[in-house]
């Protein structure tokens, strides 16, 4: 997602035992866009085998909806949520993510995941499963 100078943060909350996936993108240069319901979220791990989720609900992009906290929060971006399957999550525990994709309604974005960025999101999964899923 480097393509358009953009940050991703993400969130992972269980809500009734279903596992969601949060996902704000800052777009700091670049076109705004939605995410449709069923727009595919790819993550490539480290082992090059892929794992994907679905977008549970369709969200357009606005001004301050990728933000986190003041940063950002006058720029454009997307708020979007996947649910995530024990597959997903069992893969993650694994293997680290090395690029996400998100499809979006123009295409999609996609960015490498830098090494340090790789441990938080692995060790985020970890920390809520430390003995799998």
């Amino acid at each position: 997602m480097n393509r358009d100078g953009g940050t991703v943060n993400f969130r992972v909350r269980v809500i009734n035992g279903k596992v969601i996936l949060d996902v704000k993108r800052l777009v700091y240069f670049g076109d705004l866009w939605s995410i449709r319901s069923g727009d595919l979220l790819i993550l490539k791990l480290e082992n090059d085998s892929v794992i994907q989720a679905a977008s549970i609900e369709s969200s357009v992009g606005c001004f301050g909806c990728g933000a986190v906290g003041l940063d950002g929060s006058k720029a454009p971006g997307t708020y979007s949520h996947y649910y995530l399957s024990d597959s997903f999550i069992n893969q993650v525990l694994h293997e680290q993510v090395v690029k996400i994709r998100m499809y979006t309604s123009d295409g999609y974005v996609e960015e490498e995941i830098i090494p340090k960025r790789r441990i938080v999101f692995q060790n985020t999964f970890k920390l809520l499963w430390p003995r799998g899923k």
